[in-house]
């Protein structure tokens, strides 16, 4: 028989053990942010074929430096490719593709913020092109 001290020493350790483990091998986890464009054929889509929105949209969905950031096109306009730049923030980007209310960012370095306009690197500025987001990603 395993004494009344031994017991609660026992059953302190293991607790501890089990945090301990917990606290250096769980992940953490982020909701998935949807984003949808169209494939449609007969034309009104964001892409006449299914190839062409693979060419544009292909990446690794699950990566931290891919960001799905709500918002809307302000001027301009932005071509699926295009390395874009963040006023103030400084962070860079590719961007997959835009719609009315989203914009998908792949390859993000720095730390956007939801404040400061996304613009075309090329542009040099955000006075021609820019896309003002209304969250970080």
């Amino acid at each position: 028989m395993i004494p009344k001290k031994s017991a609660v020493f026992f059953s302190s350790l293991s607790l501890l053990l089990i945090l301990v483990f917990l606290f250096f091998f769980s992940h953490s986890v982020s909701a998935a942010t949807e984003f949808t464009t169209t494939v449609n054929t007969d034309g009104g889509g964001d892409y006449s074929s299914l190839s062409l929105w693979e060419v544009a949209i292909n990446s690794d969905l699950t990566a931290a430096a891919t960001k799905v950031i709500g918002g809307s096109l302000t001027r301009g306009s932005f071509a699926d490719g295009a390395a874009v730049t963040q006023t103030t923030s400084g962070a860079t980007a590719t961007m997959r593709h835009d719609t009315a209310t989203q914009i998908m960012l792949v390859s993000v370095t720095g730390t956007p913020n939801s404040t400061n306009t996304w613009y075309p690197t090329a542009d040099g500025n955000d006075a021609t092109n820019a896309w003002t987001p209304t969250d970080a990603g």
